[in-house]
């Protein structure tokens, strides 16, 4: 999630990735010649929020090469 605020109050889950919440007043995604997501934040000039309520899960272990 990439937003200048970031709120979450359910499950995330990613079997066979990452996860990544940022927060900034300028976010940029990018993606990367070996598939990998990039991303740049530039801090806000007002306060910034990331709020989490429950369970986040990223299985690196599962993804087979």
């Amino acid at each position: 999630m990439l937003a200048p605020e970031v709120i979450n109050e359910g499950v995330i889950s990613a079997r066979f990735g990452h996860v990544m919440l940022a927060a900034g007043e300028h976010d940029t995604l990018q993606a990367s010649a070996e598939d990998h997501l990039l991303a740049a934040v530039d801090p806000a000039t007002l306060d910034i929020l990331i709020y989490n309520r429950h369970f986040i899960m990223a299985d690196r272990a599962a993804r087979s090469s």
